[in-house]
């Protein structure tokens, strides 16, 4: 009896056993299955971490690759933003030119009006000058009437002239043929 309370023992154990064998294979099984899956999954992430990795390559490519065209790109602005500040230095210039000319203008406008009042001054003393002169030649006239008036009467009421009295001539010097020398 022992030996049968053993062996029952045994085969109550033996049951256990296959009964916790059972679950120990399903739970390999079972964690077999969670490693496939996990390793699906683990390969999945890697490849998209290795996309993620490759599109952050290219991204740091593309980024250097324009902070390079950058670089070009400043190194060419550079005479152009010189041009622009040349020209802004010119249009400042010509606004205080154009600014002067415009004072130059008011003065040129100013000056044509005392030019033409001074003109019209002088227009008017030329004018009174002409007239003067205008007078001044007809007293001349006058004058020159009075002048050839009082000449005939002078000469009309001179007494005759006396005749003009001879005049010997000289005798003619001695010429040395006449000499005889």
């Amino acid at each position: 009896m022992a030996e049968r309370a053993e062996r029952d023992r045994l085969d109550r154990e033996l049951a256990v056993l296959r009964q916790t064998d059972g679950q120990t294979e399903a739970e390999i099984r079972s964690a077999k299955a969670a490693s496939v899956q996990a390793a699906a999954t683990l390969r999945a992430v890697q490849a998209e971490l290795g996309l993620r990795l490759a599109a952050l390559q290219r991204a740091e490519q593309a980024l250097q690759a324009a902070q390079q065209r950058g670089r070009q790109t400043e190194l060419e602005l550079a005479p152009l933003r010189a041009l622009q500040a040349e020209l802004q230095q010119q249009e400042q210039l010509r606004e205080a030119a154009a600014a002067r000319l415009a004072l130059g203008a008011a003065a040129i406008d100013g000056a044509a009006a005392q030019v033409a009042q001074i003109e019209a001054e002088l227009l008017a003393r030329l004018t009174a000058l002409q007239q003067k002169l205008a007078a001044s030649k007809q007293f001349t006239d006058a004058l020159g009437g009075i002048e050839k008036a009082l000449a005939e009467a002078i000469q009309a009421l001179a007494p005759p002239a006396a005749p003009p009295v001879p005049v010997a001539p000289a005798a003619p010097a001695a010429t040395p043929a006449q000499t005889g020398k």
